[in-house]
């Protein structure tokens, strides 16, 4: 900055710059001639991350990672604004932690989460530090039962040609049983209906 005997002397801090440094004459202190300090700074935290839109079954985990960028900051602070029940958020590892001035490392966060019953999930992802940045993701989860699966024709549980979607079933389908069917190992569903001309045989 220039130098100056202004009492009420006003500069703003050059485009990009990170630091100001004031220095005094000899015999004079500082506080003498600097009463009010204020530096405006652009924020540290950018993200590329669009908002997160997905369908998930039932009883089967999520997990989405976002990554955030920053410059100069140690420590990024988190929290779901909606405080979503299922859903948590866990900081990984920074990529990069020793950023200087119009540098950029990234810190990557994992969103994970398992619901029981179909819903529909509405949350907001806040990252923020103390120098006031912040920046949000919206989540947008619906959580939904997977496909039932009706058998076609007798035969094997796990062979596909057995089911209406001609895929074996896991643990997520509830299952409807119309024919003979034979388990001769394991096999997964959600639930399971046996309806007047079907059976499960087990070998």
């Amino acid at each position: 900055l220039p130098e100056t005997t202004d009492k009420d002397f006003k500069h703003a801090v050059p485009e990009g710059a990170t630091h100001v440094r004031f220095v005094v004459k000899s015999g004079a202190t500082l506080s003498k001639y600097i009463k009010d300090i204020r530096v405006s700074q652009k924020s540290y935290l950018r993200t590329e991350q669009t908002p997160i839109n997905t369908t998930v079954i039932v009883n089967t985990p999520f997990s989405q990672e976002i990554e955030i960028q920053y410059s100069d900051i140690p420590y990024i602070q988190s929290e779901l604004v909606n405080k979503t029940p299922g859903l948590t958020l866990m900081a990984n590892q920074p990529i990069n932690n020793t950023c200087g001035a119009n540098q950029f490392g990234t810190y990557t966060f994992t969103l994970s989460g398992e619901w029981a019953m179909p819903q529909e999930i509405n949350e907001t992802v806040r990252f923020f530090t103390s120098a006031g940045d912040e920046k949000t993701v919206q989540v947008n989860i619906v959580v939904k039962t997977a496909e039932t699966v009706t058998s076609v024709q007798s035969g094997s549980w796990n062979d596909a040609n057995t089911w209406s979607n001609h895929v074996i079933p896991n643990a997520t389908n509830p299952i409807v049983i119309q024919h003979p069917i034979t388990i001769s190992n394991s096999a997964q569903a959600h639930s399971v209906t046996v309806q007047e001309d079907g059976y499960i045989h087990i070998t």
